[in-house]
């Protein structure tokens, strides 16, 4: 392997060229892509519907009868804890994707195995800091809580207008937790000068471009709003055509939705991961890093014969040291 020779050229990059480069992945390794984010993705989406599929149940509507379009009242509750249980659970579900974007770059192989593997090893951090300091599984905890429910109540107001607001925003300004949780695997604690703890890494690359990941964070919520619109209306339309209904059924309330949505968490896994290359090359001159490691480990090659122990050791360092 030749750290030096990538699948993506290592280079800054500005916001619309980092769009226009996620675009490009997706098209090209689309199918591993679909199958890693399967891994988490399809159990987390299975979840949020068993816990939010009563909310447009008839019970939910006779419900809701004493007010004003009482249909729509109980579609969009269910839309809004739909979506935002999945957006908050995004960085959770994209792991195995990081995982396997992080071996791709450097076109090394991997397979599903192998992923599911390296997935196990970092449940204990995933749970922790993705899933209870980042809230991603807290949101599941007040639907449980909050199931069946049919009155608008304070817990479900402190999940849609106060959880929910505090996710995003420690996402938008602290984007790269999955990276250094999966490719980095920096230790919650350490005693060791030779290591870098999860939180003094965290501000390392976070702080110094705040402004950047802010505006680029926004800019990709944007983009994956009307991605969203655009798959589910090019379905809705489809289906239209096909049928000669224009009725909105429980095919696309329980299928095509979370579908879509996951589709779209999918982009933003990538877009993130690139964000997370550009800010490593903005910050440590990562180019130039991966060629010095590239040089280390030919010399390191040529100064031993190509059987000896040593030389395999060594590379399996320079390695280890692209992905952290």
């Amino acid at each position: 392997m030749e750290l030096d020779r990538t699948e993506i050229v290592i280079r800054q990059r500005g916001c619309f060229e980092l769009l226009d480069l996620t675009l490009l992945v997706i098209k090209k390794h689309y199918p591993r892509l679909l199958l890693s984010g399967a891994i988490l993705g399809l159990p987390l989406m299975f979840c949020n519907l068993l816990l939010v599929s009563w909310m447009i149940s008839e019970d939910a509507v006779l419900a809701a009868e004493n007010s004003l379009w009482a249909d729509a009242v109980v579609w969009w509750r269910y839309v809004a804890h739909l979506s935002i249980l999945a957006t908050m659970q995004f960085p959770i579900a994209s792991i195995p994707i990081t995982l396997f974007l992080g071996a791709q770059i450097f076109f090394l192989p991997i397979s599903m195995r192998e992923l599911v593997g390296h997935l196990w090893s970092l449940k204990w951090p995933v749970i922790l800091i993705l899933g209870i300091l980042r809230l991603a599984l807290v949101g599941v905890v007040i639907e449980v809580i909050n199931w069946r429910s049919y009155d608008f109540g304070p817990l479900e107001a402190i999940f849609l207008f106060a959880i929910f607001p505090v996710s995003m925003i420690a996402r938008t300004f602290v984007p790269f937790a999955p990276e250094i949780i999966s490719l980095e695997r920096c230790p919650l604690r350490t005693k060791s000068k030779d290591q870098i703890s999860y939180s003094k890494r965290r501000s390392s690359l976070h702080g110094p471009l705040q402004g950047d990941l802010f505006i680029r964070m926004i800019a990709a919520i944007i983009f994956g709003f009307f991605l969203l619109a655009m798959t589910v209306g090019a379905t809705f339309f489809f289906k239209a055509i096909i049928s000669g209904g224009w009725d909105w059924n429980n095919l696309f309330s329980f299928v095509v939705l979370p579908i879509c949505i996951w589709l779209v968490g999918i982009f933003l896994s990538v877009f993130r991961y690139l964000s997370y290359i550009d800010s490593r090359i903005r910050l440590e001159g990562w180019e130039i890093e991966l060629r010095l490691r590239a040089e280390a480990a030919r010399l390191a090659e040529s100064s031993q014969p190509v059987s000896s122990a040593g030389a395999v050791a060594a590379q399996s360092t320079v390695l280890s040291g692209a992905n952290s």
